[in-house]
C-alpha cells in the first residue's frame, strides 16, 4: 500500500514535468564600497584640458574595509531585481518516458498487492481447514481409544472366565497403547495448527498479551 502511495506521487510529479512552469524571480543585493577617495577642487574647461592642465586636488580621504562593511550592512548601495520566467515543454520525450515508467510501476505494484492478498487469504483458509481437521481427528482418536479400552475390558473378563486367551488380552493392550499414542499425536498436531492459524492471521501477540513498543 505504501508503494502504491509512492507511485501516485511519482505519477503526479512526472505529469507536472509535462506542464508549463511559470516562476517569479526576485533578487536583492546590497553593496559596500571601500577605498581612498580623492576629491577634486577645481573643474577645468574643455580648452584647459586640451591644453594639458591638471586640476588641483584636495587632501585624500582615507577609507578601507570598515567603510565597505558599514555601507554593506547600512544598505546604502542596494539594488532590486524582479522578473518572470516561463518554461513551456515541447515534446519532452524524457518526461513522457518517466510518466510511462511510473504508470507501469504502479500497475506492477497493484498486481503484487493483489497477489499478496490472495496468498494471505489462501494461507488463512488452509490454516483454518487444518485446524478443523485436527479437531475432528482428536475426537475420532478419543472414540478409538474408548473402543480399545472397552475391548480390553472384554478380553480381561473372558480371560478371567476361562473363555479367552492371554494373547487376546495382550493384543487388546497393544491396541489401547496405540490408541493413546494416536490421541497424543493428534493433540500435538491440533496445537501446532492452532499456532499456525494465529500466526497466519497476525493475532499471535494479542493472544499472548504481548505489546511491542
Amino acid at each position: 500500500m505504501q508503494n502504491l502511495d509512492a507511485d501516485d506521487l511519482r505519477i503526479q510529479q512526472t505529469k507536472n514535468a509535462l506542464l508549463p512552469n511559470l516562476s517569479l524571480i526576485g533578487n536583492y543585493t546590497s553593496t559596500g564600497r571601500g577605498g581612498v577617495f580623492i576629491p577634486r577642487t577645481q573643474t577645468l574647461t574643455p580648452s584647459q584640458i586640451a591644453a594639458g592642465l591638471v586640476p588641483t586636488t584636495a587632501t585624500p580621504i582615507p577609507g578601507g574595509f570598515s567603510d565597505a562593511l558599514s555601507q554593506l550592512f547600512g544598505f546604502g548601495f542596494s539594488s532590486y531585481q524582479f522578473g518572470l520566467r516561463l518554461n513551456f515543454p515541447l515534446k519532452s520525450r524524457a518526461a513522457s518516458a518517466d510518466l510511462a515508467d511510473a504508470v507501469v510501476r504502479k500497475k506492477s505494484d497493484t498486481l503484487a498487492l493483489r497477489s499478496t492478498q490472495q496468498q494471505i487469504r489462501l494461507n488463512v483458509l488452509n490454516a483454518s481447514t487444518n485446524l478443523e481437521s485436527s479437531v475432528e481427528a482428536v475426537k475420532l482418536a478419543k472414540v478409538s481409544l474408548d473402543f480399545a479400552q472397552k475391548n480390553l475390558d472384554a478380553a480381561n473378563k473372558k480371560y478371567e472366565l476361562g473363555t479367552g486367551l492371554q494373547l487376546d488380552v495382550t493384543n487388546a493392550q497393544d491396541r489401547v497403547v496405540s490408541a493413546e499414542s494416536l490421541v497424543v499425536q493428534n493433540q500435538i498436531r491440533l496445537r501446532k495448527n492452532l499456532i499456525n492459524l494465529v500466526v497466519t492471521t497476525g493475532t499471535l501477540l494479542e493472544d499472548r498479551n504481548i505489546v511491542v513498543q
